[in-house]
């Protein structure tokens, strides 16, 4: 009986690990478990964030219409009107990805009412000079045409010509097609914006004001 006490003793202690031995395997399994998992999780989560924003970010540019003599919602200069010697005011646009082609419309917005387009201004064209040509196809820009103006005399360009204060739009409107099917030169410029609104891929507008001063 004593010997087998002794036996059993030995057994027991051989094993079960001592208090010790069983804290040190906690802490040991605990800290490379932990060490592990935060390393990964933090490297793979700060590359995919910076990553995705910075592409988001770039190669975007807005559709903007500006002139070297107005400015958004500002006063037209009468030399651009009927009061003056009545030439077509200088134009520049950014640029707009996958266009054909460009058109400019201009608006009498007060009464709803279009004034002159021209169209089939080349893709590569960003800007028109002040006093385009008065003629069905201006020479510059290169292949584009204007048609009748709302004073039904002139072709092209015919500005403001208001009673009273009137608010203008400039319109560029970039196409998918170039030239422009379905109308030419002969037809009412009405007709000619509605061709372009139905081939239209983006616009953009500058705003303005004209006062007559008689």
């Amino acid at each position: 009986m004593r010997t087998a006490i002794v036996c059993l003793g030995l057994v027991a202690a051989a094993c079960t690990p001592t208090v010790d031995d069983v804290g040190e395997g906690e802490g040991e399994g605990e800290g490379e478990g932990e060490g592990e998992g935060e390393g990964e999780g933090e490297g793979e989560g700060e590359g995919e964030g910076e990553g995705e924003g910075e592409g988001e970010g770039e190669g975007e540019v807005d559709f903007v219409v500006t002139s070297d003599v107005v400015v958004e919602g500002g006063a037209l200069p009468a030399r651009f009107s009927c009061e003056g010697v009545d030439v077509s005011p200088p134009l520049s646009w950014t640029a707009v990805a996958g266009a054909a082609g460009y058109a400019m419309v201009l608006t009498d917005l007060t009464i709803d009412f279009v004034h002159s387009v021209i169209w089939d201004i080349p893709s590569t064209t960003t800007n028109l000079a002040e006093g385009i040509a008065a003629v069905a196809e201006p020479a510059v820009p290169a292949g584009s045409k204007q048609t009748v103006a709302w004073n039904g005399r002139d072709i092209g360009y015919a500005g403001p010509c208001p009673p009273s204060v009137h608010t203008y739009e400039f319109k560029i409107i970039a196409v998918d097609v170039a030239p422009l099917g379905g109308v030419d030169v002969d037809d009412n410029r009405v007709d000619v914006v509605e061709a372009l609104e139905a081939a239209a891929i983006d616009s953009a507008s500058l705003t303005v004001t004209f006062t007559p001063e008689r």
